[in-house]
């Protein structure tokens, strides 16, 4: 029996090396994936507003242990290889967390709020818990 597909995503900073390992990797792993350009933004650690270029790659996969493994083992080495604290991943699950270089199997930061994306009211709680309401 096939196992379910479901989609995650990882998002790559426009980085050709990085870029190119990481479908490299998503596509012996997965079998392959789709690109779309974006543009990813956050607050740096001085409150400086930073907007660059990034790739979203998403990838159809079962929602396994073997998956999640593969996916953050993806993400730690596109991280290292764009010299980026972090990466993000949504995992098929619908759960986001940013993937740190340093230490991959690593919780994510304190202030950083994993949200159920496929739960309208988790993330409805989630969102009013982060703004305080």
């Amino acid at each position: 029996m096939q196992d379910i597909l479901k989609e995650a995503r990882i998002i790559v900073p426009e980085h050709k090396e990085a870029l190119q390992f990481a479908l490299d990797a998503v596509a012996g792993y997965f079998g392959g994936s789709t690109v779309t350009k974006g543009q990813g933004t956050w607050r740096d650690d001085t409150g400086k507003f930073i907007l660059e270029p990034v790739n979203v790659i998403d990838i159809a996969c079962p929602d396994t242990f073997k998956t999640e493994t593969a996916l953050r083992a993806i993400a730690h080495a596109v991280g290292k290889l764009a010299k980026q604290e972090c990466v993000y991943v949504r995992w098929p699950s619908g759960r986001v967390e940013l993937i740190s270089t340093a230490d991959p199997w690593r919780k994510p930061a304190p202030g950083i709020v994993e949200i159920p994306l496929n739960d309208p009211a988790a993330l409805h709680n989630a969102v009013a818990d982060a703004v305080g309401e």
